[in-house]
């Protein structure tokens, strides 16, 4: 109980190190430092190296945001409530939620993973892939002439320009225009960006979809 207890809090903390450094930038001792564990080899003796470090905080966050998103998706499926909004409510609602409440540390991990590079990162896509799954066959449902991968790349751009509206604001400031606006109301900048994408993704669907879909 104790052993496992450590490796939680080696995870917990090599997460938001590696969300704020990246996985260069975070080093083993560090992480040790972090989770406040005395054994000096406790990433080797729990992990084998740093590298297999960062591949259980992914595939441990990926595993918890997949088991949120399709919580959702099953609810919607036995409601029958399962519409272009709805979905992708359930896809992306897991951000917008993370960032209302500020627990939004493993929001710039999963943020990272579109501007790093590297082996470290072989694990995300794997692990992502049951949830991705889900959500492609639940759009495809909705518009079944639109092509899998045309669905896929949308579930990938919600993902990442959700990501984006979520996170990068501070670039906001000083363009003017109004923007700067955006910036003091997160809540309805990120309604007015999943708004935005949804028009966009009916749109790549095109007549495949029911408009009041």
């Amino acid at each position: 109980m104790a052993s496992e207890d450590t490796k939680e809090r080696l995870l917990d903390a090599a997460e938001r190190l590696f969300a704020e450094h990246g996985f260069a930038g975070a080093s083993s001792r560090a992480l040790i430092e972090a989770a406040g564990v005395a054994n000096q080899a406790a990433v080797h003796y729990h992990f084998g190296s740093k590298e297999q470090a960062f591949t259980a905080v992914i595939e441990r966050r990926i595993r918890i945001l997949t088991q949120d998103r399709l919580a959702r998706l099953d609810a919607l499926e036995s409601t029958g409530d399962q519409s272009l909004e709805s979905i992708t409510r359930a896809l992306v609602g897991p951000l917008m939620e993370a960032a209302r409440t500020g627990d939004d540390h493993w929001l710039k991990l999963l943020a990272r993973s579109r501007i790093e590079r590297g082996p470290h990162w072989d694990s995300a896509g794997p692990a992502a892939r049951e949830m991705f799954d889900r959500f492609v066959d639940a759009y495809a449902k909705l518009a079944p002439d639109a092509a899998r991968e045309t669905i896929a790349h949308g579930v990938y751009l919600l993902s990442g320009s959700m990501l984006n509206a979520i996170l990068d604001t501070q670039s906001l400031r000083g363009v003017g225009h109004g923007l700067e606006k955006l910036d003091e109301d997160r809540n309805a900048l990120h309604e007015r960006a999943l708004q935005f994408l949804l028009e966009g993704f009916r749109a790549s669907l095109g007549a495949t979809i029911d408009s009041n879909a």
